[in-house]
């Protein structure tokens, strides 16, 4: 993923006249990746980063639940988790959720 700044760069580059590979000889950025850049502003007239990655298989609700059933029971382990709380996800998942509460 490339910043915001040298998505702009690249933009202004190449409306400036520099062709691809001068842009990415002197930006350090492969031309496939400059190419798709071009296609999305030119197709979206937007230059953000798209958003990659999966949508969290926990609804807000089974989160909160995990939460409180670890809070109440420091000991719970993560199958017991996932078992009481009918969760669709691998134990190995719990984890991930528990460390990094901002992925819900």
């Amino acid at each position: 993923m490339i910043s915001k700044e040298l998505r702009e760069l690249i933009i202004t580059d190449r409306r400036e006249g520099l062709s691809v590979a001068e842009i990415g000889r002197v930006l350090h950025v492969g031309k496939p990746t400059i190419w798709k850049l071009l296609k999305q502003e030119r197709e979206t007239g937007s230059i953000e980063s798209r958003c990659h990655g999966r949508k969290s298989s926990l609804t807000a609700e089974q989160y909160e639940q995990m939460i409180a059933l670890v809070e109440a029971e420091s000991d719970v382990t993560l199958e017991e988790i996932r078992e009481r709380l009918r969760l669709p996800i691998h134990k190995s998942q719990i984890g991930i959720c528990c460390a990094r509460p901002d992925t819900r």
